[in-house]
């Protein structure tokens, strides 16, 4: 019975090993086939999921990234506790691992090693999207659009970047050229129901309620019970006096469970704070 449980850790660390090999060898559609069976077997948790979160990165799906990391939450809250007491072990291993550095929340470090790691390899792209996380994580908006704006001159096709640059610029109320980023990200990406919700809000700050509906309307035909948009939707009713559609649209995210109190103006403090 020992040998047997012996075998079987030692075949998931070897599964464990190739996907990070594969990993390193920049094969991320391989190392996500490996690393998805890991988590779907509940195996070498929470490095197989850390390691996920990196390849879907890798593969331009941010969506599916987020939606990973709303499971994983769900599934195990102490998630980021345990994924920072691995970093805390790898970091003894790699002391400029960037990765690393910026789940650790040490953006000062990261950045110093990122704006190092540029000057060596300045085409290295995903080198660019940390350097945009960690501005990000620090809050330098304008930052963050300048570098990404410059980096989606070499990589037009980069959702993640595209994401980062429209959300600082839809934080600094800079709507119409946020509206353009995140439209670009909907023509590579149109099941990215997030970004139909960051559109609204574009949208509606500029006044364009009636474009602003249409737009929760293909969000709520991908996600028909996202409360959080059918939430927001009653912004763009309000503001064409439709009251009364408003108030049933309430009703009915209540229903889902959200919470009354549920405004943009929240929405977007919270957007703030996570970014």
């Amino acid at each position: 019975m020992d040998q047997d449980l012996c075998l079987h850790q030692e075949n998931i660390q070897q599964n464990t090993d190739q996907s990070v090999n594969l990993f390193n060898q920049k094969k991320w559609i391989e190392a996500d086939e490996l690393f998805t069976d890991l988590v779907q077997k509940k195996q070498n948790a929470p490095y197989s999921q850390f390691y996920k979160c990196q390849t879907l990165i890798h593969l331009n799906q941010i969506d599916k990234l987020i939606n990973f990391v709303e499971q994983i939450q769900a599934e195990n809250p102490y998630f980021f506790t345990q994924v920072i007491e691995h970093c805390n072990q790898e970091l003894k291993n790699d002391s400029e691992n960037i990765i690393i550095l910026y789940v650790l929340h040490q953006f000062d470090e990261s950045e110093s090693i990122i704006n190092e790691a540029i000057k060596l390899n300045p085409q290295f792209p995903l080198i660019q999207v940390w350097r945009c996380l960690t501005l990000i994580s620090k809050k330098k908006y304008n930052e963050v659009i300048d570098i990404g704006q410059q980096a989606l001159k070499e990589y037009p096709n980069s959702v993640i970047l595209h994401h980062y640059v429209g959300i600082s610029l839809q934080i600094l109320s800079r709507s119409v050229e946020a509206l353009e980023h995140f439209e670009i990200i909907l023509q590579l990406n149109p099941n990215f129901v997030q970004i139909y919700l960051w559109k609204c809000i574009s949208l509606e700050t500029q006044n364009q309620y009636l474009k602003a509906l249409c737009c929760y309307d293909l969000a709520l035909k991908l996600d028909s019970k996202n409360s959080e948009i059918i939430n927001q939707k009653r912004i763009s009713l309000q503001g064409l006096n439709m009251y009364r559609k408003a108030i049933q649209i309430q009703r009915l995210a209540i229903q889902l469970g959200q919470e009354e109190n549920f405004f943009i103006t929240k929405f977007m403090t919270q957007a703030k704070e996570t970014f």
